[in-house]
């Protein structure tokens, strides 16, 4: 049976769509309770979905999921789930039809040469098309203040509102979305590796900091997110509990800071960190990840405000004296 980092990246990214759908589909009919992962989305969006629900499950180790989840993808590649297809006669509307374990196979289309590697079932890699390298997970975005967001039916680009005290250098672990939690716990992972770069700046550099951030989720995409976290919850770094103040003033989103989580950190290269944002008892829905920001400093801001763009005495006085003319006002005696 095949292990899960096989299955993440190699099978799962392989799949057509409508298999990816079935074996979604699958997961949540099979694993109880259920994980209710949505079936709507293009196929990046699917193959994130369900990467990230397998490593979830992979860093909790619960062996009884994990075997349902082999089971699961087993079952696809030999045609024993059915693969969701919309049919192509007017008027059809989706259904499900059960596939042969050899259709997960690609099959060369006419006029096209066939791969030389063959489509046998036994080949290793018959789980997906020969024709179609796998699709890669989708690589950590270096955003300026934005970064792309998974496990929904849409890619949402999360910009978070900009701040004169730091600025967004680089997205280490991307949005993963934090459902809503009405009388119960729930915990997010935002792990992450340290990169070479990372390190090496953070060595020389204090003013380099990690931070983890967090904003509503439904929040309007034409408007930069606010930062503001749960009512109930905490950040735990490798094991051990952010002492931070996440919440902010009461009713008004913004006024909280990204938390610093640098201290708690593994900052050597190629260090794994351990993030886990735990929280409760929460009726909305927000987006958590894990950034590289550069602080600024008072004495910065103030120097750049010096040397910014300013009005002359003389010019100020024009234009009051300006606005003041009015032709259809007289002053009488």
């Amino acid at each position: 049976m095949e292990d899960l980092t096989t299955i993440t990246g190699r099978i799962i990214p392989g799949l057509l769509v409508n298999q990816l759908k079935a074996l979604i589909k699958s997961l949540n009919e099979t694993i109880r309770p259920a994980p209710h992962l949505k079936l709507g989305g293009n196929k990046a969006e699917l193959i994130y979905r369900l990467t990230d629900f397998i490593v979830k499950y992979h860093q909790i180790g619960d062996q009884v999921v994990i075997r349902q989840i082999r089971q699961c993808v087993r079952a696809l590649n030999q045609g024993e789930v059915a693969t969701i297809i919309t049919p192509v006669h007017p008027g059809g509307n989706g259904s499900s039809y059960r596939i042969p374990g050899s259709m997960l196979t690609s099959k060369p289309n006419p006029g096209q040469p066939s791969s030389s590697h063959g489509t046998s079932s036994n080949n290793k890699n018959s789980y997906y098309p020969q024709s179609q390298p796998p699709h890669q997970y989708p690589p950590q975005q270096q955003p300026q203040h934005s970064s792309l967001a998974g496990g929904s039916s849409q890619m949402i680009k999360q910009v978070f509102k900009s701040s004169p005290f730091y600025r967004d250098i680089q997205t280490l672990c991307p949005p993963k979305l934090c459902v809503e939690a009405k009388d119960r716990t729930l915990s997010t992972p935002l792990h992450f590796t340290m990169q070479p770069m990372v390190a090496t700046q953070m060595k020389r550099d204090p003013d380099f900091q990690l931070m983890v951030f967090c904003g509503w989720a439904d929040s309007s995409p034409q408007h930069p997110v606010l930062m503001e976290f749960p009512s109930v919850c905490e950040i735990k770094v490798n094991g051990r509990v952010l002492e931070a103040n996440l919440r902010g003033m009461k009713n008004k989103p913004g006024t909280v800071s990204p938390a610093n989580i640098t201290r708690l950190c593994r900052l050597e290269n190629a260090d794994y960190n351990k993030v886990e944002f735990i929280y409760a008892n929460s009726t909305k829905r927000y987006y958590a990840s894990t950034h590289v920001v550069k602080k600024i400093s008072v004495q910065t801001i103030v120097a750049e405000i010096e040397h910014g763009k300013f009005l002359s005495k003389e010019k100020m006085l024009q234009m009051i004296e300006d606005r003041n003319k009015d032709d259809d006002i007289m002053a009488t005696s």
